[in-house]
């Protein structure tokens, strides 16, 4: 997620939490959202399923204490397994991550074949790879490309015996 929309992520979090709970919300200023904007910066969520999970946190986990970005993170998780379970919620979140959504027509077409009708055996079954499991190895393998090459040091023992 992007700076700016970090921020409008933070916003309506602190916002909408202020109005349902304001005793476990933090008041709102730039500081503030500027902090919850960088915890949440990591999380490519809607807008729509960040108020769902400050609802849930409102409405199921509230504590004795004043909210931190880990309870609305566990509460969008919450929200998250509840939208997955549905397929407008799938193709709401795919889009969210700028993926293809997949249709419930393809999901059905696939798993109603086994893997002999899809012409792979159970080992390619079992082997294949996710493809957003693919594009991370792509990205761990770039960035392992452009990072300076490590140099061994003596008596390291995983250094070679001559140096």
């Amino acid at each position: 997620m992007n700076e700016l929309d970090s921020k409008r992520a933070a916003m309506i979090v602190l916002t909408r939490g202020k109005q349902l709970a304001p005793d476990r919300f933090p008041t709102l200023n730039a500081e503030t959202a500027q902090a919850w904007a960088d915890a949440l910066r990591r999380y490519t969520l809607p807008e729509h399923l960040w108020l769902e999970a400050v609802t849930i946190f409102c409405t199921e986990k509230v504590t004795g204490r004043m909210v931190t970005p880990l309870d609305i993170l566990e509460a969008a998780r919450v929200a998250k397994s509840r939208w997955e379970q549905s397929p407008e919620g799938r193709t709401e979140l795919a889009k969210a991550r700028g993926e293809q959504p997949t249709t419930q027509a393809e999901i059905e077409a696939y798993y109603s074949k086994t893997p002999g009708q899809r012409d792979e055996t159970p080992r390619e079954y079992q082997q294949r790879v996710h493809p957003r499991v693919a594009q991370m190895i792509a990205e761990m393998l770039e960035r392992r490309k452009n990072a300076p090459p490590y140099k061994a040091e003596p008596g390291h023992w995983w250094s070679p015996k001559k140096l």
